[in-house]
Formats: C-alpha cells, sequence, structure tokens
C-alpha cells in the first residue's frame, strides 16, 4: 500500500453546494453541484489541470503512467462497497501515475469497479510497450480534446473506442 501523498493539481472548479455522493459512481459529480473558475472548463478539457502533477513525479511520489490516483473519500467508499477489489487495489506495486490505462481507455460512467478492473489489469500486465501505448494514447486524447473528465462528462464515440482496440493489438 501506498502512503497518503499530497497530488498537485490546477483549482479549476468551486463547489456551489453540498453534494450527496452516489455510492454507485462516485467518480461523476452531478451537474448542478460545482461552477467552473474563469478558465476553468477549458483547462479541465485540455488536461492541464494536471500539469502540477509533474511535482509529485519530481519528488518520486507518483510517475507519469500509473494507476489513477484516489481520493481518501474514493477509498473510503470504495473499501464499503467493494471491499476485496479495494484490497487488491491497495496491493498494487505500482505508483500513482498523472495518465495510465484506465484514463485512456476506461469509462467513468461504468464507475469505481471499471476502474478498479482497469488498474488490476494495468499491474497484471505493466511492459514499457504497454507504457508506450497508454502515452501515445493519451497525447491523442489531448490532442483531440477527448480528455475523458470526471466533471466534463463525455461519451466516447464508437470510432474512438475501435481505434483504441486497434492500436492496442497492434
Amino acid at each position: 500500500m501506498h502512503p497518503v501523498i499530497r497530488v498537485y493539481k490546477l483549482k479549476t472548479i468551486k463547489s456551489i453546494r453540498s453534494e450527496k455522493i452516489d455510492s454507485s459512481n462516485i467518480l461523476v459529480r452531478s451537474d448542478d453541484s460545482f461552477e467552473f473558475l474563469p478558465l476553468g472548463r477549458l483547462l479541465r478539457s485540455c488536461g492541464f489541470d494536471e500539469l502540477p502533477q509533474m511535482i509529485n513525479v519530481l519528488k518520486g511520489e507518483m510517475s507519469i503512467i500509473g494507476p489513477r490516483p484516489l481520493l481518501s473519500s474514493e477509498i473510503e467508499m470504495g473499501s464499503s462497497i467493494l471491499p476485496r477489489l479495494m484490497l487488491e487495489r491497495q496491493k498494487l506495486n505500482s505508483k500513482p501515475g498523472i495518465t495510465g490505462y484506465w484514463q485512456v481507455f476506461g469509462n467513468k460512467t461504468e464507475g469505481l469497479i471499471n476502474l478498479l478492473f482497469h488498474d488490476l489489469f494495468y499491474e497484471n500486465n505493466r511492459s514499457a510497450k504497454l507504457d508506450t501505448k497508454i502515452f501515445f494514447m493519451t497525447l491523442l486524447r489531448l490532442a483531440s480534446f477527448a480528455h475523458q473528465d470526471s466533471i466534463i462528462e463525455r461519451k466516447r464515440e464508437e470510432s474512438e473506442a475501435n481505434a483504441a482496440e486497434s492500436f492496442l493489438n497492434n
């Protein structure tokens, strides 16, 4: 289990009301619980809000590619609804990453279980080839502004999913 770290990020939203978290999908916030700060939507849509995490990478707390770092509240809630999977995730040897398998190929609308399965898949199949594919898929997503965000909820188009699958199979 990795120690708790402070993950650096640009503040792009402010809460405008207290929100009861939906335990069926702790990764998606309701649209009426926040307000974007100036430039917040742009920063999130192109992934620039993640750039300060390079400080975590330089400090050795994170890597560029790895499982998504979870908030303490996400770990707590996840442990109560999916205890066995969360226990397996806590055993990961990989450092949390700025981008990773779930961030590129996962789907936030499918909830925490989707994240856990993708993180476990990554851990069990980690390789330089897989990291290279994740890196280039991240660049493609960022260049096309297809960055999947828990706040700016986007459905992936079928063509993107097919392109990703084709890329992985080559």
